[in-house]
């Protein structure tokens, strides 16, 4: 969502490729990108996202690459605007960071040890006229600073991301609507967690093919405020990329999917309609990018 976890990574390596011949590839993604300005539009899961980037290469496009990118998002639960800066290595180490403002209009929070924030409690109150606790309308600021690595092994590629976040507090803990609420539903991540430090963490091990794009298997950690203390969360799943060919170039379908097995507290997942029964997070997304 903007656009989550490895997706994110996967949507700045790719769009669009370095060089292209018709047909272009499936798994063209996976490839650097060339340099240029584009505007990219997206339809995902749960909303529509826009965006528009600018990409100078360092002398030469093998030494690296310079991203500037703004970007407006909408969705069910909230919306977002924010400014990314990245600066590629030789098309495998990337570093860069983010700044941006999130107003949720679907808030789901409750005093950490008193009410669980659970989907099925999510879900009994997703269209009640307030929420139980804590303003149903809350917004903030927000900040990434985040790393990226791409390993190509012939047929299989390795991307791995990490990134540390923070998300501002109010200034009057639970009831201040201009800061993140405690023990809150996140709809970037699909988790339950308050304000303040997040460490993220999270891999997937391609195989590519020319003729259907890439799949492999992806992990993510994170380190996050829950409960008046900290939590680890381990979640697991598939990712799938592809270029549909709805378009003659520049267009790519992603599928990711993250669950947790353990599913201890309940709360983790989608908790719209009948995603509230499996702690899962399902993100599907088409982009089209077009060259300025």
């Amino acid at each position: 969502m903007r656009l989550r976890a490895t997706i994110p990574g996967l949507l700045l390596i790719a769009i669009p490729s370095v060089a292209w011949a018709w047909p272009q590839r499936r798994d063209y993604f996976l490839d650097p990108p060339r340099p240029g300005t584009f505007v990219h539009a997206d339809a995902f899961t749960v909303g529509v996202q826009g965006s528009i980037e600018k990409r100078v290469a360092l002398e030469d496009e093998s030494l690296g690459m310079f991203h500037v990118r703004a970007s407006a998002l909408a969705s069910l639960g909230y919306a977002d605007v924010a400014a990314h800066t990245d600066l590629r290595f030789a098309g495998l180490l990337t570093i860069g960071a983010s700044a941006g403002y999130r107003r949720v209009w679907q808030n789901f929070s409750w005093d950490p040890g008193k009410t669980e924030n659970t989907r099925e409690v999510r879900n009994d109150k997703l269209d009640d006229d307030a929420n139980p606790r804590g303003p149903k309308v809350a917004s903030w600021p927000w900040y990434e600073a985040r790393a990226r690595l791409v390993i190509p092994l012939e047929s299989l590629w390795f991307v791995g991301n990490a990134a540390l976040r923070w998300e501002s507090p109010g200034s009057d803990g639970l009831q201040d609507p201009s800061g993140m609420p405690q023990n809150a539903f996140d709809w970037f991540h699909t988790n339950v967690h308050g304000p303040g430090r997040m460490t993220r963490l999270d891999a997937t091990l391609f195989f590519r093919h020319q003729s259907f794009g890439a799949v492999g298997p992806t992990i993510r950690y994170m380190d996050l405020p829950r409960h008046d203390g900290r939590e680890r969360e381990v979640v697991y799943g598939l990712t799938f990329g592809t270029r549909p060919g709805f378009s003659r170039k520049d267009d790519l379908f992603l599928v990711q999917t993250l669950f947790d097995f353990r599913d201890r507290e309940k709360s983790f997942g989608w908790h719209v309609s009948v995603l509230h029964e499996i702690p899962a997070f399902i993100m599907v997304i088409y982009r089209r990018s077009f060259e300025l």
